[in-house]
């Protein structure tokens, strides 16, 4: 067309040239704001156009328009029935929730399949976000709005958000929207993570933080990830788990391994008070390492707060200074 037309769903029409006068060809108007679409494509549409029902139509056309969605007198003007009309055609995909009717003042429809499709999309935007930055809790709502589609309405984010969080997949604190903590990291955010927490137990040396204060310092992660990348570095011989609150950088423990044993060898025994002149630990740190260096083998507990020094252990030997523990030690004797 060289210019707009006025078109009503139904009407039939005519194409004729200008010279000589003839008539190209004729058809019937199906949606007179239709979408613009690859050629390809076209002739399925028209086809869809052509034999739905009108219940049908009123869900095409929902569909048709995407993320933008329809109100209900818009599309009351594309089936070219009225309001009244398009509210009961309307009843059935709500009810099957095929279509979603948001609140509000423009009372938009949106199809569920144009709804999943934002929702992924948000997904796919939070967890870009965390990989880029690890270390904020997340964006805001209205931020992730205009970076999903700046044409929704405030409405349908809303929903989405509560719909994502129904689902446990994100959450929203304080206007901030985050991935939940409980999702499986990303390669890049687990060696962010990795790296935060060798450096955080590095720098503690005697003096680590316990889980708690570890999950309130990453909130975002959750204390479930928390622990896996901590056992993770427990594995890889980074940190020791002393017992399931607490892990020590290793080097630091094997220092302080190295110290006890010299000071049980020289004095035979030693009690809490001695141990902690020795170490400049306080309790809080120090009966559970030794609660551990008993468990391993390395100190014997002869009262509640005397410990000796293993049999193993009380004479320097070619194991303990190959750094072989009391355990690898039976393997080669």
């Amino acid at each position: 067309m060289e210019e707009p037309v006025g078109a009503w769903p139904g009407d039939r029409f005519l194409v004729r040239s200008y010279s000589p006068p003839l008539i190209l060809g004729g058809g019937v108007v199906y949606n007179g704001v239709a979408p613009h679409r690859k050629r390809h494509s076209a002739a399925d549409i028209f086809n869809q156009y052509r034999r739905s029902a009108v219940e049908e139509l009123a869900v095409l056309h929902v569909q048709e328009s995407g993320f933008q969605g329809l109100t209900v007198p818009e599309l009351s003007l594309r089936l070219g029935v009225s309001e009244k009309r398009a509210r009961k055609l309307l009843e059935a995909p709500l009810s099957t929730r095929q279509l979603l009717l948001v609140g509000g003042g423009r009372q938009q429809l949106i199809a569920r399949a144009a709804f999943e499709a934002l929702k992924e999309r948000t997904v796919r935007l939070l967890a870009s976000f965390h990989d880029d930055f690890p270390n904020r809790e997340g964006l805001s709502v209205e931020e992730l709005r205009l970076m999903v589609y700046g044409g929704m309405e405030p409405q349908l984010m809303r929903l989405l958000l509560d719909d994502l969080a129904k689902r446990g997949t994100a959450a929203t604190v304080e206007e901030t929207v985050c991935l939940s903590p409980d999702r499986p990291l990303s390669s890049r955010t687990s060696e962010w993570l990795r790296h935060e927490l060798t450096d955080l137990y590095r720098n503690a040396a005697l003096a680590p933080p316990p889980l708690r204060e570890i999950v309130a310092r990453f909130p975002r992660q959750g204390a479930g990830i928390l622990r896996s990348v901590l056992e993770g570095l427990a594995i890889d011989d980074i940190l020791t788990m002393v017992n399931e609150d607490l892990y020590f950088y290793r080097e630091a423990l094997e220092e302080l391994k190295e110290m006890t044993v010299r000071h049980l060898r020289e004095q035979g025994e030693s009690d809490i008070q001695g141990l902690k002149a020795l170490t400049g630990m306080t309790r809080k740190f120090l009966i559970p390492v030794l609660e551990h260096f008993d468990e391993t083998g390395v100190t014997h507990r002869l009262d509640d707060t005397t410990r000796t020094l293993r049999a193993r252990f009380r004479t320097e030997g070619r194991y303990e200074s190959a750094g072989i523990d009391w355990l690898e030690q039976s393997k080669h004797q």
